[in-house]
């Protein structure tokens, strides 16, 4: 028998029991604190990568003149678009919002960006994925705007993909999530 220091810490992790179907794609609705093992987690980001960065300074001992250079170079990644940072999970990088624009965040880079999500992971084999609902915490949609467009997404996708979902939702739109995706999901065969 195991004594409780050799126990690993267990917690309850708050995903929804009868996950919905949508399409081929089981969808469960955890909170943002709730953690489990997934093949890929989806972030949000801008177009300058201003969300994801370290508030920390630090020091470069880059050559002035080659800083200057690089800055000026930057070029701000196109809106819609997602790209990969290697790791376990995997991180899809969402590209969703654009603050020098108005709004800064729009529906059509949404679509686009859940597009992309779901060719990245039938294109590597991903079967799970923890996805937040993109452009609702910082770019001001609404829930009743992104998750149609999820909806949309899901009910679209070939075999191949994701066969999980894990949707992050704050708690305060579970119920009005929970009743979209019900709404939108098919009968389990």
């Amino acid at each position: 028998m195991m004594s409780d220091r050799e126990r690993p810490p267990l917690r309850l992790i708050r995903c929804s029991r009868s996950p919905a179907i949508i399409g081929t794609v089981r969808v469960g609705i955890a909170s943002p604190d709730d953690v489990a093992p997934v093949d890929a987690v989806v972030l949000e980001e801008d177009t300058w990568l201003i969300l994801s960065a370290d508030p920390e300074v630090t020091i470069s001992h880059e050559h002035p003149v080659r800083l200057m250079t690089r800055l000026l170079e930057a070029q701000p990644l196109p809106t819609g678009t997602v790209f990969v940072r290697q790791g376990v999970p995997l991180t899809l990088v969402a590209v969703v919002h654009d603050f020098g624009a108005e709004p800064c965040c729009r529906p059509e880079w949404v679509a686009a960006a859940l597009t992309e999500i779901l060719r990245i992971c039938r294109e590597r084999k991903l079967h799970s994925l923890q996805l937040p609902l993109l452009g609702v915490r910082h770019g001001r949609l609404t829930t009743a705007t992104v998750l149609p467009l999820l909806v949309r997404a899901l009910s679209d996708e070939a075999q191949g993909g994701p066969k999980l979902v894990r949707l992050i939702v704050p708690p305060e739109a579970v119920v009005e999530v929970r009743r979209g995706l019900i709404a939108s999901s098919r009968p389990d065969i």
